[in-house]
């Protein structure tokens, strides 16, 4: 990445971390660590900047409905892409073949045809994944779409996310603190899965209802011995 693209990234996007006044100096070592390795993996994959960028007219949401105006639409963006995949590289004594070829131009022209007909092109953002994963399966999913696919597989790529992961690690430090570390598994599996998953406590229409309907299923599969019970013996 250029110096300026760099200092764009680092002023842009801040972070708040919390941890012991001992274990500061090591997180923020960890963190600095992983974004500078980030930063070097992207420049090593896209030395200009532009070229990610040109991935941005594949999203379903901005392919425009008009005829006139998807005519022309991601030509440009395609033809950038097309000189940095379409060429040969060669790298410590290796050639490398192209990995897309010129029809891909047709082929963009088809499928954001195909979009605007089947009513998909220019949606909502938030469906963009769930419709290109849609796409990849089926419509792309063909010989004819070889090169487009390839181009398609790379954007897919830029949007996968660990936000899940992490918001379930922080959802078990919530739980599983100083305090309360000998909580075990199943204990903890179910916390985790109320606060994912289940109303609020401050919602005070569903939070008694799923309470209840919990008591009622424990009720049902929990094996009870009143035989042994306190209450039996006296």
């Amino acid at each position: 990445l250029a110096s300026s693209d760099r200092l764009q990234l680092e002023t842009k996007y801040s972070i708040d971390v919390h941890c012991a006044t001992g274990e500061h100096g090591k997180v923020m070592s960890v963190l600095k660590q992983y974004a500078e390795d980030i930063v070097s993996n992207l420049g090593d994959r896209f030395p200009n900047v532009k070229t990610v960028s040109c991935f941005d007219v594949m999203s379903p949401s901005v392919i425009p409905k008009d005829d006139a105006l998807r005519k022309d639409y991601g030509h440009a963006e395609l033809n950038e892409l097309l000189e940095w995949y379409g060429e040969l590289v060669t790298e410590d004594g290796t050639t490398y073949p192209p990995i897309i070829k010129s029809k891909v131009l047709v082929q963009w022209d088809h499928w954001k045809d195909s979009l605007a007909t089947r009513g998909v092109a220019g949606r909502e953002t938030e469906l963009d994944v769930t419709i290109l994963a849609h796409e990849l399966q089926n419509e792309l999913n063909r010989d004819s779409y070889t090169d487009l696919r390839f181009l398609i597989l790379v954007k897919v790529s830029f949007l996968l996310t660990s936000v899940y992961c992490e918001r379930g690690f922080s959802i078990r430090t919530h739980h599983k603190t100083k305090e309360n570390s000998s909580i075990g598994i199943t204990l903890l599996n179910c916390k985790m899965m109320i606060q994912q998953n289940g109303p609020k406590p401050s919602d005070k229409e569903k939070f008694p209802l799923t309470i209840g309907g919990s008591m009622q299923r424990f009720k049902e599969h929990k094996d009870r011995f009143p035989n042994r019970s306190s209450a039996e013996s006296r």
